[in-house]
């Protein structure tokens, strides 16, 4: 019977370390995923105004209120469209951050990104051209990638650990 409990109580004081452990994986899974709209309408918002004639960008900047508006509402749709491919991204480059130290810098978690982007981008061009959105998916991925490393710190973890 004690022993029993004692497996138990291992178990139990394991997932603690586990929970304790993924903390910052969460959170930056969550926080990542609340900017990626934000960041893919303020990348859109840029690269359209590079690109446009310069009489266009000037009149580009509109509103502020309707700005805003946008902005949130790209916060609450991006999450929908990014949480999946933060947590996997996120989840993976942990992992191997573990076992591999390169994986630690925040150069490989932007690559990281990078090719996770690449991959959608690659998967969504085989359907049509790739333009300033695709550009502008890049670019957040990377964000979300470098915003979830500042979380995480594998870096960090591994000298304290």
């Amino acid at each position: 019977m004690a022993e029993r409990e004692e497996r138990a109580a291992a178990r139990h004081g394991s997932e603690l370390e586990r929970i304790e452990r993924n903390g910052p994986v969460f959170a930056a899974v969550f926080v990542a995923s609340l900017a990626a709209g934000p960041i893919y309408v303020a990348t859109g918002l840029v690269a359209a105004a590079l690109f446009a004639p310069p009489e266009m960008a000037a009149g580009m900047i509109g509103d502020y209120k309707l700005l805003l508006i946008i902005l949130f509402l790209a916060m609450a749709v991006g999450f929908f469209l990014a949480f999946i491919p933060n947590i996997v991204g996120t989840v993976a480059m942990a992992r191997l951050a573990e076992r591999w130290p390169p994986a630690r810098t925040p150069v490989a978690w932007a690559a990281a990104g990078l090719l996770l982007g690449g991959l959608i981008v690659t998967a969504k061009s085989s359907h049509g051209s790739v333009g300033i959105d695709s550009e502008c998916l890049l670019a957040t991925s990377v964000a979300c990638a470098l915003i979830a490393w500042r979380f995480v710190r594998p870096d960090r973890s591994a000298r304290l650990g």
